[in-house]
């Protein structure tokens, strides 16, 4: 957090803070990322405007611990972060209570925080970036194929936990997957740093990748969510990214992008509960790893407008957002049914008539 925040936390009045749980072979470095941090570091621009950040290597991951690969599954990850949110609350954590807590995910991450959402319904939000429950399963699998058996990878073959053949290593060559940068607005300063710092993947993580989209497990979904998706995400995005096309530039503010974001919410809303109240919104120009493109501030300021809403930067709003967005929602019980057809997203987009309009038209940000 800020000096300020420190300085006001330690007279009594923290800060909300952001959990920020990272994808698939990445590390804390997506959200804190180390080339020209002022303009891609996450962490950085949520500070500065209030927030603290919970930063973490996932378990399986980077500088955590690795347990056997099977038991690194998605459940696992969701367990330990529910056991951190805890642990902030409680005083554990920087010796100081933080109250209001929000949680953020990108891709696999957002499966962590959705599924996290799911069993325990302990945050005040829930911002999912880079996902929706109709994974392109080509798509991804095309992704996963580019790794190796961590033993025999150059950056990890010595570590003690390599000789477990259900840790993979990603390639290089996994970061110039299209799916991945939006070329025409990524700076190849990125993919390069990108590239080193790249983890890898459990087994235990792919086995249960796609099970909480398609069990009912997110009709339990009853904190307000965000979900911030590329407008070239063809991972997360339906058949050619149609769910995720917007007119919107690269100066447009946060109100004008989730406006982008309408077809994706009305797309992605059936497989949550409506106590969820979902809110969408698209970023222009941007792929998978929609924080790391040059307008990775509009990202951020996305993050930022719906945390100051739905929480405030002192858990402020939290009580009044979730009166308001409850009054919304749909008075109707969600079907707690499997949502068997999820692996198969139609292929042309839903009529105009089943967009939803965003409650930022009556919220005060």
């Amino acid at each position: 957090m800020s000096r300020d925040a420190l300085a006001e936390s330690r007279r009594g009045n923290p800060p909300a803070v952001l959990v920020l749980v990272h994808g698939l072979s990445y590390g804390t470095w997506y959200w804190d990322f180390p080339y020209q941090p002022e303009r891609y570091s996450t962490v950085n621009y949520l500070n500065q405007h209030g927030y603290a950040t919970l930063n973490i290597d996932r378990i399986g991951i980077g500088r955590s611990g690795h347990p056997l690969s099977a038991l690194a599954t998605v459940p696992a990850q969701a367990a330990v972060v529910h056991q951190l949110i805890q642990k902030l609350k409680d005083g554990t954590i920087a010796g100081i209570r933080f109250p209001h807590t929000g949680l953020v995910g990108h891709s696999l991450g957002s499966i962590i925080t959705y599924t996290e959402t799911a069993l325990y319904n302990d945050t005040e939000v829930n911002i999912g970036t880079g996902y929706s429950t109709r994974l392109n399963l080509l798509t991804a699998g095309s992704f996963a194929a580019l790794a190796t058996p961590a033993a025999l990878s150059p950056v990890t073959s010595m570590q003690p936990w390599a000789i477990d053949p259900g840790y993979l290593q990603a390639l290089p060559a996994g970061r110039e997957v299209p799916q991945l940068y939006y070329q025409p607005n990524t700076d190849p300063g990125v993919v390069q740093k990108d590239k080193e710092l790249a983890n890898g993947a459990s087994v235990g993580e792919w086995l249960t990748f796609f099970e909480g989209a398609y069990d009912g497990t997110y009709k339990h979904i009853k904190v307000p969510t965000f979900v911030i998706n590329g407008e070239f995400d063809t991972l997360a995005c339906g058949d050619n990214a149609i769910y995720c096309a917007t007119d919107a530039t690269s100066d447009a503010g946060p109100a004008d992008l989730e406006l982008s974001g309408q077809r994706f919410a009305a797309w992605e809303a059936p497989a949550l509960n409506p106590g969820a109240c979902l809110r969408a919104a698209v970023v222009p120009d941007a792929a998978h790893d929609v924080a790391l493109h040059r307008n990775a501030r509009q990202f951020q300021r996305l993050v930022a407008y719906f945390a100051d809403q739905a929480m405030g930067v002192r858990g402020q709003q939290a009580a009044d957002y979730r009166r308001s967005c409850v009054s919304t929602a749909t008075s109707e019980t969600a079907s707690m049914l499997p949502e068997l057809d999820r692996p198969l997203p139609p292929l042309t987009p839903p009529p105009p008539e089943a967009v939803i309009t965003p409650l930022a038209e009556t919220i005060d940000s």
